[in-house]
């Protein structure tokens, strides 16, 4: 009642508009308060960067049983560009240096390649992007299955086409 959330949201307004990122977590903040942030994030254009986290859950009849799990998550790659959400991942990367500096490269290089046909898949409904789907398709069948869907843009496929002929040996008639 003392106006600590208020307070909490105009520092982060302020940290906005300079460029600069917050984190903010309030267990007992109105549902106000996330609206107010999202609508600062949407006025200084960061709106991809904004990630909620509801830890509430409803309990309804249907969850009755015991042995059935409920839970919330922060679908990081729900929302958000390919070079958004790859920028993302790849900030989730560990650092490489001397030999395994190419092995980084290419995992990025492949990360990249495969993002922009995932978020189309994921614009039209066909999937929810999360880290074992990523992983799926990075695999070499998956990978192939998506180059050659129907639901992906030309753009999208061009860069998975260009990810493969980079690859020494690769040859699409084999």
């Amino acid at each position: 009642g003392a106006g600590k959330t208020e307070s909490i949201v105009s520092y982060i307004c302020n940290y906005l508009s300079v460029g600069s990122g917050a984190s903010m977590n309030d267990a007992k903040a109105a549902p106000k308060a996330m609206f107010q942030l999202a609508t600062f994030c949407r006025i200084f254009g960061r709106d991809f960067d904004f990630r909620v986290t509801n830890y509430i859950k409803s309990q309804s009849p249907e969850d009755i049983d015991p042995a059935s799990r409920s839970s919330n998550d922060a679908g990081i790659f729900a929302r958000g560009t390919p070079d958004s959400n790859t920028q993302l991942l790849v900030s989730l990367m560990p650092p490489s240096g001397g030999d395994n500096k190419i092995f980084s490269e290419r995992a990025i290089a492949l990360v990249a390649s495969i993002m922009p046909g995932l978020n189309d898949l994921r614009n039209l409904g066909k999937l929810q992007i999360d880290p074992a789907v990523i992983r799926r398709f990075m695999g070499f069948k998956d990978f192939v299955g998506l180059c050659h869907s129907n639901f992906i843009s030309k753009s999208s496929r061009d860069a998975l086409v260009g990810y493969l002929s980079s690859l020494s040996g690769y040859d699409e008639a084999k």
